[in-house]
């Protein structure tokens, strides 16, 4: 910095740097549940809108995020809808809570 410009002391004057953001573990628990969360449902929403754009289902193409859609919304089964996002939710809550793990390690290593 030009002389005019410089705070007194400087460059002898130091700063600490300042966190950008702090989380205490209850926000940081909620946080990661709720990221996991978000990642997840992209992915599969990923898959099910290319099942539902390219084929609707035709030629065994079929997914499980599809086929909770075709049950409820088309044939307007509520049941066998509902079994779908159980199956869903079986399939991928081991996953979340491997990626949460997975994520606390890596934030205790830093």
């Amino acid at each position: 910095f030009p002389a005019p410009y410089r705070k007194p002391g400087w460059p002898h004057h130091h700063v600490a740097a300042q966190p950008w953001i702090t989380l205490d573990q209850g926000r940081l628990n909620s946080f990661l549940l709720m990221s996991v969360f978000v990642t997840v449902l992209i992915l599969v929403m990923k898959i099910f809108d290319i099942v539902l754009a390219m084929t609707r289902g035709n030629f065994s193409t079929s997914v499980l995020a599809f086929e909770w859609y075709k049950q409820f919304f088309e044939n307007s089964n509520i049941g066998p809808a509902s079994a779908v996002v159980t199956i869903l939710v079986l399939l991928i809550a081991p996953l979340m809570w491997l990626q949460i793990q997975t994520a606390r390690h890596q934030e205790a290593l830093r």
